[in-house]
């Protein structure tokens, strides 16, 4: 049986636009028969956050949560709005007016926003995950929003080792070491920003890890052995949205600058590990 393609796209932040060019480009390519994973960020700061969520619950993109969504997951979970998400740096009221909600007061965007999500939207938001395990051409992608760094998962791999050595888990010692994060300290791999001038980024035992959070330095992902970094700015003035398809590594762009598409081959960038 013929392995399915998987492709992974990074950040959108509301340009669903540009996420409908580049489901165009995959759909083109690949038809009915791909895989479309989202690295979280979906919403905030674009105009169509609404639009965006619409476009992944059609073509069955699997999600997992970004920072951005953390504030409507505990609003949708919990009923209580932070209101972090109205700052600008943020931009979450782009989301809420997606949703016909033109309030700035926290009390009444926690009455009125839950009854004007359709409920598919709902259950889309609250079953993502921190993370999510992808099997493609014979190795193991672990995607998570900021990417795991050193120094967190070195906090974590004592319980992770200790859990896998009980037998009783089922998990690898990385699945473990993720799942003890995403429970524990799951701001380590949503919130932490990148360096990519000095990358600190743990290492898992023969598997690649895909992030998005922090836009790349120029236009392209950045593609190494051991991680990829697939934030290229969209919803920033850069607007370049890119995806990458994890069995041959090639990548998927759409430029809203220069209204250009792309179909290119990229192999590892030259980074220390």
């Amino acid at each position: 049986m013929t392995e399915r393609p998987a492709v992974v796209f990074g950040d959108v932040h509301g340009r669903a636009d540009l996420l409908a060019l580049l489901i165009g480009q995959i759909r083109s390519r690949f038809g009915s028969e791909v895989d479309i994973y989202s690295l979280g960020d979906l919403i905030d700061r674009g105009p169509n956050s609404r639009t965006v969520i619409d476009i992944c619950i059609k073509e069955g993109v699997q999600a997992i949560l970004g920072n951005h969504e953390l504030w409507m997951h505990k609003y949708l979970v919990l009923g209580q709005f932070d209101d972090f998400a109205l700052h600008r740096m943020m931009a979450g009221d782009k989301t809420l007016q997606s949703y016909g909600v033109t309030s700035r007061d926290p009390g009444e965007i926690e009455r009125t926003l839950k009854g004007r999500m359709p409920r598919e939207h709902i259950e889309y938001f609250l079953k993502m995950p921190v993370w999510r395990k992808v099997l493609a051409s014979g190795r193991t992608f672990f995607l998570n929003h900021a990417g795991l760094k050193k120094k967190d998962a070195e906090s974590h791999i004592g319980v992770a080792l200790a859990r896998v050595a009980t037998g009783k888990s089922g998990l690898t010692v990385d699945e473990a070491l993720l799942a003890e994060v995403g429970q524990k300290n799951p701001a380590a791999v949503l919130w932490e920003a990148n360096s990519f001038k000095n990358p600190a980024f743990w290492q898992f035992e023969n598997a690649c890890q895909v992030l998005g959070h922090t836009p790349t330095p120029t236009a392209d992902p950045i593609l190494t052995q051991n991680w990829m970094a697939l934030d290229t700015g969209c919803g920033t003035r850069r607007s370049v949205l890119t995806g990458v398809v994890l069995q041959t590594r090639e990548v998927l762009q759409v430029n809203a600058l220069t209204s250009g598409m792309g179909v290119h081959s990229n192999g590892y960038t030259d980074f220390s590990m």
